[in-house]
């Protein structure tokens, strides 16, 4: 039986068991990380009822607890109900594993609905365009730009010419000298603003085809992009802790762009791969 749910199960607790499995339930990773005599101050009990506590759930001592909890974590996890800020996840407060727990909830739920949200009509025909296309040119906002930026060496590696413009001015400059032997992958989770709408103009003017990584949440830029991979975060336009979902979803659409790209030539992809791999291993 899950340890978790032993504890929880056990019937005519004392008020010093109720003490030990309350701080088992609210931080099992802490609890795991101290010794007996820092559970006993913690929880107000002695040493000796720590010991037949672990007796009562039928194992040798605290070690064998502590191995079962790490153990029972996983499945705890996957059955555990929290709700996800996603802007401000946790809070001062929070035990480390509330915080563990959360953060997975969000990548989970993050991944979900980028995934539901993607149209694989539009994917495949992105995919089908990059292969097409001399140049790929990748617009995305700042605090993504890391994201794409493993994008980029990841298809370098496969042979493809890539570029990241870093500043708007650049962004200016690439869009301004871009042609129909470009195509560029455009990521942005704020297409309201104005300056979207002027690159998209500009790539219009130029025969640019683009693929437009984005919440659909504005038609002007929607119906000037050549394709469409929407993608979805709960992320609210307010401070936030970090950009956990923004950038996780961003990640998984240019991973699933990569595979897919690196599918359509499987095996000599590979072959290049394996080639580069033991050019790598002679040289150290």
């Amino acid at each position: 039986m899950n340890l978790f749910a032993r504890i929880n199960s056990l019937e005519n607790t004392t008020n010093t068991e109720k003490q030990i499995i309350n701080f088992i339930n609210q931080d099992p990773m802490e609890f795991s990380r101290m010794t007996t005599d820092e559970i006993a101050k913690r929880c107000y009990v002695s040493k000796a009822s720590i010991y037949r506590f672990c007796q009562k759930l039928g194992y040798s001592g605290l070690n064998e607890v502590k191995l079962m909890i790490t153990v029972s974590l996983t499945d705890r996890l996957a059955h555990e109900e929290v709700e996800v800020d996603f802007n401000r996840p946790f809070h001062k407060e929070d035990t480390d594993f509330s915080v563990l727990a959360t953060i997975r909830k969000l990548y989970e739920e993050t991944i979900y609905y980028s995934s539901t949200h993607l149209d694989m009509k539009e994917l495949y025909y992105s995919t089908q365009e990059l292969k097409k296309h001399k140049n790929i040119l990748i617009f995305i906002d700042e605090k993504n730009y890391s994201v794409a930026e493993i994008f980029k060496n990841r298809m370098r590696m496969l042979g493809a010419n890539i570029e990241i413009p870093d500043n708007d001015f650049m962004k200016l400059s690439v869009a301004q000298f871009s042609s129909s032997e470009d195509i560029v992958i455009y990521g942005t989770d704020n297409p309201k603003l104005t300056m979207h709408q002027e690159f998209f103009k500009t790539f219009a003017g130029n025969n640019t085809k683009t693929i437009l990584i984005s919440p659909s949440n504005d038609e002007n830029i929607v119906r000037k992009a050549t394709y469409n991979l929407i993608m979805n975060t709960g992320e609210k336009p307010m401070p936030t802790i970090a950009n956990f979902s923004s950038n996780l979803a961003f990640s998984f659409i240019f991973d699933v762009i990569y595979s897919l790209y690196f599918k359509k030539d499987y095996d000599l992809n590979l072959e290049n791969m394996k080639i580069l791999y033991m050019k790598q291993k002679m040289m150290e």
